[in-house]
């Protein structure tokens, strides 16, 4: 390799040619070759922690309110503010009490309007009741049905159910007290 250094201005001049001739002035001719460094390439597998520090509100996606679909008394408050809950997980439990002997009266209605319809059938077999009878009969039944899954229904709705994920961030109720 070859390197030359370019003559500065003044020297160009009559008295830089002076200069140069004293030696004052450089010019410099270089053929010596330069000696190549190796050098090699590391690669640091370092994980370097990164923190970043934000200033911002936290936002809700989706708020709702839980009411029950029936009144009642608090039995069971299950979560507490901040509890993360899942979609379908139970948050209250009602008393059950009044429902499940409401539950156990129309079952024993069933129990007794499907005896009587039995009853009912053997007699018209014999005609010894009217058609009529027989129909209202049959509809007594069918009420009774429809009532024991109406019971049955209050019944599950003693249980309020997360209707989605999240977080629990206020409560308004105290236990003991009416939905």
């Amino acid at each position: 390799m070859i390197r030359i250094r370019d003559t500065p201005p003044h020297c160009n001049s009559a008295s830089g040619r002076l200069r140069a001739k004293e030696g004052t002035c450089p010019t410099v001719v270089s053929a010596a070759q330069e000696k190549a460094i190796q050098a090699s390439v590391v690669k640091v597998n370092v994980r370097v922690p990164i923190r970043v520090e934000v200033t911002g509100q936290v936002a809700l996606i989706v708020q709702t309110t839980l009411p029950s679909r029936i009144h009642g008394t608090i039995d069971k408050l299950l979560v507490r503010e901040g509890a993360k809950v899942f979609k379908g997980q139970v948050l209250i439990r009602l008393d059950r009490r009044d429902l499940r002997t409401d539950l156990a009266r129309a079952d024993a209605d069933g129990e007794n309007r499907k005896a009587h319809r039995d009853r009912m059938d053997q007699l018209c077999v014999q005609d010894a009741v009217s058609k009529q009878e027989m129909e209202n009969e049959t509809m007594a039944h069918r009420v009774a049905e429809e009532n024991r899954k109406a019971a049955e229904a209050q019944l599950s709705y003693t249980a309020v159910r997360a209707p989605f994920n999240g977080v629990i961030i206020e409560k308004r109720l105290i236990a003991d007290s009416c939905g």
